[in-house]
């Protein structure tokens, strides 16, 4: 017989948008797990682009272009097709967005050791000028940490939203019917916005007694906080911000 794997079994539900669940899926599937793909959240267009036309048509004018994730940046260089304009220098956060960026043939200039916006701007603090400008492109639902701080410091900051973010209806009934039926072991939270579509998609049920013997693992302390504030107990939260990292924190709770 083989080696028994750390997850075995495991049925470890997966809230991420379809596009990034794949990999993530893969991941599980390494450690013995059972992944069990819902994707909680849509990505799409704001309904007027006419700001995003605008933007990219003068991204000359701008000292700096800021991702906060693989979506900002993958919605960002499909609006920028039509204009093949030289980008400014760029700053991300995670390792994730920069992979997301280099497939675009670019490589970020700064990318914090922290994963999260407070890393971003404490890496770029020291590097602003007054009145520098900058360009930051991230979904509708991102918080307002990245502008307001970079504003503080004295740079000019566009918010330029991109992609927006929305709860993704068509699996309602199968999120329902899975929590209802306990057919899983696990949640994954990945975004703070994963967490606020979960409760949209479950008001109105008793999804807290169907929870209670479920494990939540969630990516940051970002999430962690959206979890808190619901006033859902957390099991696992990563060190490090990455899907493995959440992971591999949740074969160690499973170890103790």
């Amino acid at each position: 017989m083989g080696e028994r794997l750390p997850l075995s079994g495991t049925r470890i539900l997966v809230t991420r948008g379809k596009d990034q669940a794949n990999e993530f899926s893969t991941q599980i599937k390494e450690l013995g797990g059972i992944p069990i793909e819902v994707p909680l959240i849509a990505f799409t267009y704001p309904e007027s682009n006419a700001d995003i036309r605008e933007k990219v048509a003068k991204l000359d004018t701008y000292d700096w272009l800021i991702f906060t994730s693989k979506n900002g940046v993958d919605f960002f260089f499909e609006a920028m097709v039509v204009h093949q304009s030289a980008l400014p220098k760029i700053a991300v956060v995670g390792t994730k967005t920069n992979e997301a960026l280099m497939k675009k043939g670019y490589q970020a200039d700064v990318i914090p050791t922290d994963f999260v916006g407070e890393g971003l701007t404490a890496a770029l603090k020291p590097m602003i000028k007054p009145g520098e400008r900058f360009l930051l492109a991230r979904g509708n639902l991102s918080r307002s940490h990245i502008p307001t701080e970079l504003q503080a410091a004295g740079g000019v900051v566009d918010d330029l939203i991109i992609y927006e973010n929305r709860e993704n209806e068509s699996e309602k009934d199968r999120l329902i019917e899975i929590l209802r039926e306990k057919q899983v072991d696990v949640i994954t939270f990945t975004s703070p916005s994963t967490v606020v579509n979960f409760l949209k998609l479950v008001e109105g049920h008793p999804w807290r007694e169907w929870l209670k013997e479920v494990k939540i693992a969630c990516i940051g302390p970002i999430t962690e906080n959206a979890l808190i504030k619901a006033e859902i107990d957390v099991h696992v939260c990563p060190a490090v911000y990455t899907t493995k990292e959440m992971l591999s924190e949740l074969v160690r709770f499973y170890e103790k």
